[in-house]
């Protein structure tokens, strides 16, 4: 994990990319333990959180909304390019 949290914080943003794969999420879009937890070191470090889906059906939704992100939808004109 150390090399992703060294990665975030040399980043203006990260993308959580919760979209299905092989059809394990594809009701919920499910955020997994260690996406949450970069989540969190981005939130510490003040970077932008971008989700491409609504995280509502997570176990961790309010956890996830309490840390801002900017839910896309797949609409990717919603990213703040700009510092």
């Amino acid at each position: 994990m150390r090399p992703y949290f060294s990665i975030i914080a040399d980043s203006d943003a990260i993308l959580v990319a919760n979209y299905d794969k092989n059809w394990i999420n594809w009701i919920n879009w499910y955020i997994w333990a260690n996406t949450l937890i970069e989540m969190w070191v981005a939130m510490f470090l003040d970077k932008r959180i971008y989700i491409l889906y609504d995280p509502t059906s997570n176990r961790a939704v309010e956890e996830i909304i309490g840390m801002r992100p900017i839910i896309l939808h797949w609409d990717f004109k919603n990213i703040n390019y700009s510092n």
